[in-house]
C-alpha cells in the first residue's frame, strides 16, 4: 500500500560561539506591526475536472527485444545495503524501507506504474489484476454503507488467473513439519541490539583495506523443486482477514483502515468490542472541554514496556492523568529525576497546551472509543466467483482512474499453509496450543529463506544476517509465459551485500564487486564529472527560516529584532547564490528558488510536475523580481524562469539601506548598536561550518554601503533540539526542510507552511502568521480574499466557511484550476521573505559500467528510471568478471 505522507528531515549543522547584544541606555519599541500583509495573485477561471478525473495511460514501453528474460545468458545486479538486523519482509507487518525491497521483489501489486511508450513517464498496467477496476457502487446500495446515488465505493477487481504462488522445497518442509529449531535463533539474533550492530560495524571498517565479499555459511535455495499453487479469490479473503486479524494487530492494517484507501468496516472488524485508539483530530483543548479522554503513545517516549517498580510492562497506550512511573532506560543515572516518568509527567511538562513540544501532540496523543460488534460478513471484501473480487470503501477515492491503482500497487497477499504453520499462540504471555485458545497470535511468516513465498518475477534464494541477501529468478512467475512482459527482466539474479561502511562499499564499487554506490560530499570533487555519476532528486528542500515574531526577538537581547523588517529578510535572500551553495557546500543538491521541487506532480494523469508549469514557473519570477515580455529582460516566461538566480547582491544592499532606515524609524533599532543573528544547528560537522559562513559572509556583504556596515553578522549555537527550539520562538534562524507526498503537492502549504506559527502545527516559521495574510483571487470576474491560511486548507480538502460553501470542494476543479491556486498560495507565501530556499536535495551515485538504465534521467518516484524491470545489460556475469580482471575500471 502506497500512502501520501508528508516527511519532516532534519539538517545537520555547526557550532560557534555567541556574542551579546551591545549594552547601551536605547529601549527598543515595545512592539512592532509589520503592517497589513494583502496580496493579489490575479485572475482565476474555475474550471470543474472531467468526470474521474482524466484517463490514464495504459501503454507500457515494450523494452529492447532479446535483452530480457528470453535471453539465456546469467546476468546479476549486485547491490549492498548497511544492515539487516530485525528485517521483516511481512506485507502485514514490515516497517522499514530495506525490509520492503525485498518484498517489492517477491511480490506485486494488483497493478504496476510501468515506462510508458515514449519513456516520457508511467503507464498503469494490470499484474494480479487481470483489469482496470470497475465501479460497482450501485450494486451494493442499502448494504456495507452505500447509499442510493453514492459512486465509486464499490470497486470489482477481476483476478490474473495466471497469478500463482511458487512454494519452495524448504517452505513445504515448514508447512509439514513446522519451523524448523534454528529459527527461533535466528529471531534472537534479528533481534540483536542496535549496540552490536554497531561494533560489528565498526570492525569491518576497522579490517576493511580491501572489500573481500562474505562467505556464506548456508546454502541456496534450489527453486527447480519449487510446487506451483495457483492463486484465487479466497487467498485473497483468508489475506485481508490475517491483515485484519484481532488477536495479531498487525502493523500494517492501518494500511486499509486508515489514509486514502479505507475498507468498509475494518476498523471496527479489527477491534471488534475492544477499545479503538485514534490519533487526536481535534484540539487538546477542545477534547478536554468536551470531556474526552486522551492517551499517551508509551511507544512515542520509548516506554512501551517499560517496566513500573512493581515489575508491570507499560502498555502502549495510557491516560495522560495515569501517574504511574515507568523505568526510562534511555536515562542511564537512575537518581535523574526523568528517569522515573509517568504519562502524566510526560504530558504536562512537554504535550501540553504551551509546552515545547506540543506541536507534536497529533503524533503523541489519541482517543479512544469501544469499536462496534463486527462480523467478517460485515467488511467490505467480497468474493463474487474464483476470480473476482470486490471491494467496498469507507469512502469514494478522489480521481480514482489513477489514485486506486496507485492504491492498490502493492498486495496484502500470503500463502495461507506457511502463514498459518508460522504462528503461535498465547494467552496472557503464555503458550497455548491454538489459535482459539489465545489471545494473541504471532507469526514469522517471510522472516527467513524458508518462512517465504514468492508470487512475483524473483524468489528469496538466500539470506544470512549482515552478510548477505540474494534472489533468483521465480521461473513460475506468470510475466515470463504470458508474453506480456517481452523485452523486460533482463536480470536473472540480485544480490545484496551487507556493507556497513562508505569507503568499502567505494572501493567494492571501484573493483567491480558491486553495481552502484551512492556518494558522499568528499567524493564528489573526484567523481562530479564522471560519466557514470547519476541524480535522484528528493522531494526535499531546504531553507534558511526565519524567526519574525517581534516579542520573541527582543527577548533574545541580540538585536536580532531587525529580522521583522521584510526588506532585510528579502536582502539575505537577494545575498545568496544558490548555484554557489549548491555546488560548492552539496554533494549533489540543485539551486532552489521554491517552496516545492521538480518531483512533484500536479497532474496525474498526465505525469506533469508542478515545478514545471506555466503558473508555478510565474509564481517565482515574480517572487525574484524577474520580467518578460514586451519591455522585459527576457522574451518569455521559460526565459526568464531559466535564467533564475535569486542572486543579485546589488539589491541586496539597497534593500538592505531600506531595513537599516525603516528600523530605526520605527525605533525597534538605534541605528548604533551591534545585532547578532543567532543561527541554531545540531551539530559540529565542518560542511555545515562552511555553509554557515558563507551565509555570515554574504548577511556582512550585503549590509556593505548601508547604516548596517559592521554592525551586523550571524553566530552559530549548537542546539540538538534546534527544531524544538524554533517552534517555541527561541530562536532567529535555522535551516529547515521538508518534503513528501510528491504525488499529492496541494496538502503540502497546509501540511508545513501554513497550519500554526506559533508551535502547535509543523509550520517552521516562527511568528509568519497566515490567517492574517489575505490572498485574493480574481474568480471568474469577481475578486474573493480570504486568508493564505484559509485557502490552504481548503486545497487540503477541509471544509473551510467561505470557500467550501461558496465553491465546493477543491477536489471538484480541474487539475489546472488546483495547480493555479497552489501557485497563488506559494507566491503569497514567499512574497514577504519569512524563509529563504537554498536548494534542492538530490543522491548522487555511480552507475556500474556493466548496466544500463531504460532513461538516463529520473523520471518521477513511480519509475524512477525504470528499475530492474526495464534494466538492461553490457556484459554478462563472465563476461563482467574477464572484462575486470584485464582492465582498470575508470570512473
Amino acid at each position: 500500500m502506497r500512502r501520501l505522507a508528508v516527511i519532516l528531515l532534519a539538517l545537520a549543522v555547526a557550532l560557534c560561539g555567541l556574542p551579546a547584544f551591545a549594552e547601551g541606555g536605547f529601549e527598543p519599541a515595545a512592539s512592532y506591526e509589520a503592517g497589513e500583509r494583502s496580496f493579489n495573485a490575479g485572475e482565476l477561471t474555475l474550471t470543474p475536472k472531467t468526470a474521474g478525473g482524466g484517463e490514464v495511460d495504459t501503454v507500457r514501453y515494450p523494452g529492447i527485444e532479446g535483452k530480457d528474460y528470453t535471453d539465456e545468458k546469467v546476468y546479476t545486479l549486485r547491490d549492498y545495503t548497511e544492515a539487516t538486523s530485525n528485517m521483516d519482509w511481512n506485507p502485514h507487518t514490515w516497517e522499514v524501507q530495506d525490509s520492503s525491497v525485498l518484498l517489492d521483489m517477491m511480490t506485486i501489486g494488483f497493478y504496476t506504474f510501468d515506462l510508458n511508450e515514449d519513456l516520457s513517464g508511467y503507464s498503469v498496467v494490470p499484474e494480479m489484476a487481470a483489469a482496470l477496476p470497475v465501479d460497482v457502487t450501485d450494486q451494493y446500495v442499502g448494504q456495507l454503507g452505500v447509499q442510493e446515488g453514492d459512486e465509486g465505493k464499490a470497486w470489482r477487481i477481476a483476478l490474473n488467473p495466471d497469478a500463482a504462488f511458487s512454494v519452495s522445497e524448504a517452505a513445504r518442509n515448514v508447512i509439514a513439519n513446522g519451523l524448523p529449531e534454528e529459527a527461533a535463533a535466528e529471531e534472537a539474533e534479528a533481534e540483536a541490539s542496535e549496540e552490536a550492530a554497531e561494533e560489528a560495524a565498526e570492525e569491518v571498517a576497522e579490517e576493511a583495506s580491501e572489500y573481500v565479499e562474505p562467505e556464506l555459511t548456508g546454502e541456496a535455495l534450489d527453486t527447480s523443486k519449487d510446487t506451483v499453487v495457483p492463486i484465487t479469490a479466497d487467498d485473497y479473503i483468508y489475506s485481508m482477514q490475517q491483515q485484519l486479524n484481532p488477536k495479531m494487530l498487525n502493523r500494517r492494517a492501518d494500511s486499509y483502515y486508515a489514509g486514502s484507501l479505507v475498507i468498509y468496516n475494518a476498523k471496527n472488524y479489527l477491534y471488534s468490542g475492544k477499545t479503538a485508539y485514534d490519533p487526536i483530530e481535534d484540539s487538546v483543548a477542545d477534547l478536554l472541554a468536551e470531556g474526552r479522554d486522551l492517551y499517551f503513545d508509551m511507544s512515542w517516549w520509548g516506554l512501551e514496556g517499560a517496566l513500573d517498580a512493581d515489575g508491570n510492562a507499560a502498555p502502549k497506550y495510557v491516560s495522560i492523568d495515569d501517574e504511574t512511573e515507568y523505568r526510562d532506560e534511555a536515562v542511564e543515572n537512575e537518581a535523574d529525576p526523568e528517569a522515573w516518568v509517568s504519562a502524566k509527567y510526560i504530558y504536562e511538562t512537554y504535550l501540553a497546551d504551551g509546552m515545547d513540544y506540543a506541536a507534536y501532540q497529533g503524533e503523541a496523543l489519541y482517543t479512544a472509543d469501544i469499536a462496534p460488534e463486527t462480523s467478517w460478513d460485515d467488511v467490505g471484501l467480497k468474493k463474487i466467483d474464483d476470480y473476482t473480487i470486490d471491494l467496498i470503501l469507507q469512502n469514494p477515492i478522489e480521481d480514482a482512474a489513477f489514485y486506486l491503482p496507485y492504491e492498490l500497487s502493492s498486495n496484502w497477499l500470503v500463502y495461507k499453509p506457511l502463514y498459518e504453520a508460522c504462528k503461535s499462540f498465547f494467552k496472557n504471555g503464555q503458550a497455548v496450543e491454538t489459535e482459539d485458545e489465545g489471545d494473541e497470535v504471532t507469526t514469522r511468516y517471510c522472516r527467513s529463506v524458508e518462512t517465504s513465498v514468492s508470487y512475483g518475477p524473483y524468489e528469496l534464494t538466500y539470506f544470512e544476517l549482515d552478510k548477505q541477501i540474494s534472489f533468483s529468478r521465480n521461473e513460475n512467475w506468470y510475466g515470463y509465459h504470458d508474453g506480456k512482459h517481452l523485452g523486460m527482466y533482463q536480470t536473472d539474479n540480485y544480490s545484496i551485500a551487507v556493507i556497513p561502511e562508505h569507503n568499502t562499499r567505494l572501493l567494492a564499487f571501484l573493483s567491480g564487486k558491486l553495481d552502484g554506490v551512492s556518494l558522499q560530499s568528499e567524493d564528489m570533487e573526484k567523481y562530479a564529472s564522471s560519466d557514470y555519476i547519476s541524480y535522484t532528486p528528493q522531494t526535499y528542500t531546504t531553507k534558511v527560516t526565519f524567526n519574525t515574531d517581534y516579542e520573541k526577538l527582543l527577548e533574545h537581547g541580540t538585536g536580532s529584532q531587525v529580522l521583522v523588517i521584510d526588506e532585510f529578510r528579502e536582502a539575505f535572500a537577494n545575498a545568496i547564490d544558490r548555484q554557489h551553495f549548491a555546488t560548492a557546500y552539496t554533494a549533489a543538491g540543485t539551486a532552489g528558488f521554491g517552496l516545492l521541487n521538480s518531483l512533484y506532480v500536479y497532474n496525474p494523469f498526465t505525469g506533469e510536475n508542478y515545478r514545471g508549469s506555466e503558473p508555478a514557473k510565474q509564481a517565482l519570477v515574480n517572487v525574484y523580481g524577474l520580467t518578460y515580455g514586451e519591455g522585459g529582460e527576457y522574451a518569455t516566461l521559460d526565459e526568464a524562469y531559466e535564467a533564475m538566480t535569486g542572486y543579485d547582491m546589488e539589491k541586496a544592499q539597497s534593500l538592505m539601506a531600506v531595513a537599516y532606515d525603516k528600523a530605526v524609524e520605527a525605533g525597534i533599532y538605534d541605528g548604533e548598536s551591534e545585532i547578532s543573528i543567532d543561527f541554531r544547528v545540531y551539530q559540529n560537522d565542518t560542511i555545515y561550518v562552511q555553509m554557515f559562513n558563507y551565509f555570515k559572509d554574504q548577511l556582512e556583504e550585503a549590509c556593505k554601503g548601508t547604516g548596517f556596515e559592521g554592525k551586523v553578522t550571524m553566530t552559530m549555537t549548537v542546539d540538538a533540539d534546534y527544531y524544538e527550539t524554533m517552534y517555541s520562538g527561541n530562536a532567529d534562524a535555522i535551516f529547515s526542510t521538508w518534503g513528501g507526498a510528491s504525488m499529492d503537492p496541494f496538502t503540502i502549504m497546509a501540511g508545513c507552511y501554513t497550519d500554526d506559527a506559533y508551535g502547535a502545527g509543523q509550520q517552521m516559521e516562527y511568528g509568519y502568521d497566515t490567517s492574517k495574510i489575505n490572498l485574493t483571487f480574481v474568480i471568474d470576474g469577481e475578486e474573493k480574499t480570504e486568508s493564505l491560511q484559509a485557502w490552504s486548507k481548503w486545497a487540503n480538502n477541509e471544509q473551510v466557511d467561505g470557500l467550501t460553501d461558496v465553491y465546493g470542494a477543491f477536489a471538484d476543479y480541474s487539475y489546472e484550476t488546483r495547480c493555479a491556486i497552489n501557485a497563488g498560495m506559494e507566491e503569497c507565501f514567499l512574497k514577504w521573505y519569512p524563509c529563504t530556499p537554498i536548494y534542492y536535495r538530490n543522491v548522487a551515485s555511480l552507475d556500474s559500467q556493466k548496466i544500463q538504465y531504460a532513461v538516463p534521467e529520473y523520471l518521477n518516484e513511480l519509475v524512477s528510471r525504470g528499475g530492474i524491470a526495464y534494466m538492461t545489460y553490457n556484459y554478462d556475469d563472465a563476461e563482467w568478471d574477464a572484462y575486470v580482471a584485464a582492465n582498470p575500471l575508470v570512473y
